[in-house]
Formats: C-alpha cells, structure tokens, sequence
C-alpha cells in the first residue's frame, strides 16, 4: 500500500516534469528567435523548479521515514503485554 504521503509526492513531481518541459520549449523557441531576456527568465525558473524539486526529495524521505515509523509501531508489543 502506498502511503498518502508518497502518492502525494509522485503526483507532485509529474506536474514538475511537465512545467520543466514547458519551460526547456519555450527557452528552446526564445534562443531560436535570439530573445536573451526570455532565454535567462527561463533559466531562472528551471532554477525555481530545481529547488522545488529538492523540496520534494525532503519531503519523500520523511514520508518514508514515517511509515518506517508506524510500522514500527504497530508491530512493536505494547506495554501491558509484555
């Protein structure tokens, strides 16, 4: 079963990869017409989408540490039966 949190961060990154390619297009058609002003404005949200990425990679990790977590918990004796 897939935890709400990593079906959340998967959903999060396809919407990523989508802008990231919208963007990489519209540098690609902007170096093409030799519009330099579109070209950097592009790069600098690619960068944006970078640092949003690396937000998500945190965020799947403590996702997957939490499950770790419960599942721990859950298989662990409680107190009154040991």
């Amino acid at each position: 079963m897939t935890s709400p949190i990593a079906a959340h961060v998967d959903l999060v990154r396809l919407l990523y990869i989508e802008e990231r390619d919208h963007i990489q297009n519209i540098r690609s058609a902007a170096a093409r017409r030799g519009n330099s002003l579109e070209v950097r404005a592009a790069r600098a949200s690619l960068g944006t989408i970078s640092v949003k990425e690396h937000r998500l990679d945190a965020l799947a990790s403590l996702g997957k540490f939490l499950s770790e977590l419960e599942a721990d918990v859950k298989t662990r004796p409680s107190e009154g039966d040991q």
